[in-house]
């Protein structure tokens, strides 16, 4: 049996608006625009001898340029500027300029109530209740590790009213996480979660994060910084940061 020739990848035909933008945009940023690897980009601009873009480059800020931030998402305004999103988010939050997501209503902040009720019902029954798309619940369940309303429905579980907790097991609120504790107490997170927020007790997870890792240090690098790193090396989620500081733009 003849072995089949191997595949090989179609090289890349450069277009010339395509090199027009090497060194003017970072290679992985134009690399993602185009669909290919990254180190074609580099590869392609080290053999026209054109030095890489420089992190320190300043970006052209005019007013005209300044007057799209907010209007159009951070990735449309880099297109137009030839710049990477991430240097577009970051001057727009120097400035304390909303997303276009925040401005143009189709961001959601979520509140402990509305989180409580992730898993209790279908997915889209969920978002009718809140308002918002059927999507954006999925994937907020998920992030949270919240099985869908048809696992937990073969899980059977005692019944517990908020008038049902025992002063002992109220104790435990707020002291380990909502499903640390449903698993202890053989319940539902949400019966737990429900419970919680009916007697004003702060998660775990959130009380933890605050306690005295917010220093001024901290607060003057988070509108410099991006949100993954700074979170990875205080031991915090992005989800966190990004609170923290929307919390900080607000004041």
């Amino acid at each position: 049996m003849k072995k089949q020739p191997k595949k090989t990848k179609s090289k890349h035909k450069w277009l010339r608006k395509e090199l027009s933008k090497l060194g003017k945009i970072p290679d992985a940023e134009l690399a993602r625009r185009i669909g290919i690897r990254t180190a074609v980009v580099s590869r392609k601009r080290s053999s026209m001898e054109i030095e890489p873009l420089s992190t320190s480059q300043r970006l052209n800020w005019t007013k005209e340029n300044l007057a799209l931030l907010g209007t159009r998402t951070d990735r449309e305004v880099a297109e137009i500027m030839n710049a990477s999103p991430g240097r577009v988010t970051i001057k727009r939050l120097s400035l304390g300029i909303e997303s276009y997501a925040i401005s143009s209503n189709s961001w959601h902040t979520w509140t402990d109530e509305e989180i409580a009720m992730l898993g209790t019902d279908h997915d889209p029954a969920v978002a009718e209740k809140i308002g918002i798309s059927t999507r954006s619940v999925s994937l907020k369940r998920r992030q949270l590790g919240i099985r869908s309303f048809l696992k937990r429905k073969a899980v059977i579980r005692p019944r517990r009213y908020l008038s049902d907790w025992k002063a002992k097991e109220t104790a435990l609120l707020g002291t380990m996480t909502d499903k640390d504790l449903a698993a202890r107490l053989n319940l539902s997170p949400s019966a737990v979660r429900l419970k919680r927020l009916s007697l004003g007790i702060a998660p775990f997870r959130k009380r933890a994060a605050s306690t005295g890792i917010w220093t001024p240090a901290v607060m003057a690098r988070i509108i410099k910084e991006p949100s993954a790193a700074l979170a990875r090396e205080l031991g915090v989620s992005r989800q966190r940061v990004h609170q923290k500081r929307k919390e900080l733009l607000e004041r």
